[in-house]
């Protein structure tokens, strides 16, 4: 695991551990992540391609509200 995280909805993804490469199949890089989840709906399911380690998997992920208490950084 990372040895920090960031909150995507109510997930929270480790980062420095696990490298985010896709949404739905499609590339990302740098701050894409946080433009394309924007774009989708809450309650909509996404795949997250990642590499944990050398090893490539595909997790889904369904996207919740933000809690208002979580504000925005």
């Amino acid at each position: 695991g990372g040895s920090e995280s960031v909150v995507v909805g109510n997930w929270e993804i480790p980062v420095g551990g696990d490298i985010i490469v896709a949404l739905d199949g499609q590339p990302i890089a740098g701050q894409d992540l946080g433009r394309r989840i924007e774009n989708k709906r809450v309650g909509e399911t996404v795949r997250l391609t990642l590499f944990r380690g050398r090893q490539r998997t595909e997790v889904p992920v369904r996207l919740e509200a933000r809690p208002p208490e979580a504000g925005l950084r």
